[in-house]
């Protein structure tokens, strides 16, 4: 099946660093601290961790005299796929942020940075607000560039190639591609942004980004 587009999920709370490092994701690899973030002028850090099998962005405001307040966590998995197109990914699981910072840029800074270090990967069940993401926010970054994966139930990955054999890249704009990528949770939960297919008889598959060379 496609990645299936489901109405979005229950309320999460987010971890922050240390919280992350009791569940054995406790190596920060990379971090970034936005200074002057929004209306309200914040110091944003965001902490990249990993542990043997996955990972987190751990996105916390940071405030002096007082402990980091997490506002969003990005989980991802870890992939083994050596020697595949899906090699050194990492297969997003979860994205949220609470509601006030929500819309504000968080994600694609969160994206960007998993990005520098792995190949990036979209689960195979997104949200409307993840689906929406991928198409406009991934499909249309000046450094990325987004793949078209399947997932054979037996075999390796491969992309989707055009008539030339090149891999399709994936832009917001190809919404002739839209129906071989997404499906729907249900026939009749149309998409309001996404030509998502309503038929659920194709191979998996997931989106990949990665930063032009």
């Amino acid at each position: 099946m496609c990645p299936t587009i489901i109405a979005d999920v229950h309320e999460k709370i987010p971890l922050s660093c240390s919280t992350l490092a009791e569940y054995e994701i406790n190596t920060i690899i990379d971090a970034k601290i936005i200074e002057n973030f929004g209306p309200n002028q914040l110091s944003v850090r965001f902490s990249l961790m990993e542990g043997e099998h996955c990972g987190a962005v751990s996105v916390e405001i940071i405030q002096e005299k007082s402990l980091p307040y997490p506002i969003g966590n990005v989980d991802f998995q870890k992939l083994s796929d050596s020697g595949t197109c899906l090699e050194k990914g990492a297969q997003i699981k979860s994205a949220y942020f609470i509601q006030d910072f929500r819309g504000l840029g968080l994600g694609i800074t969160v994206y960007e940075l998993i990005a520098k270090h792995y190949l990036l990967v979209s689960d195979t069940i997104q949200t409307h607000d993840g689906s929406t993401f991928w198409k406009f926010k991934l499909g249309d970054h000046d450094s990325l560039e987004v793949h078209i994966v399947y997932l054979p139930k037996s075999g390796i990955p491969y992309k989707m190639v055009d008539r030339n054999g090149k891999p399709e890249i994936y832009h917001y704009t190809r919404e002739e591609l839209e129906p071989k990528i997404w499906g729907l949770e249900s026939p009749d939960a149309v998409h309001q942004f996404i030509n998502a297919s309503s038929e659920d008889t194709r191979s998996n598959v997931v989106l990949t980004a990665t930063f032009r060379k």
